[in-house]
């Protein structure tokens, strides 16, 4: 199960999170590599398989707060 620690219970009067869907968010860090990354991402295989990577490890780590979550 994911905690927050116990300081989180004191440390705010409100949290809200905002959930976009996967796909949204997927699109949205895609279009940011782009952006910094631009030729890199066509001509350079360690950024491309590094923005793989960290894609692939985004979409785990949503699935795994979901999961904690319910």
């Amino acid at each position: 199960m994911m905690t927050w620690g116990n300081e989180w219970n004191t440390a705010f009067d409100l949290v809200v999170f905002i959930r976009l869907e996967n796909e949204m968010s997927l699109a949205r860090h895609r279009k940011l590599n782009i952006e910094r990354y631009r030729d890199g991402l066509l001509n350079n295989e360690k950024i491309k398989e590094n923005s793989r990577l960290f894609l692939e490890w985004l979409i785990n780590m949503k699935i795994q707060f979901i999961r904690a979550l319910t």
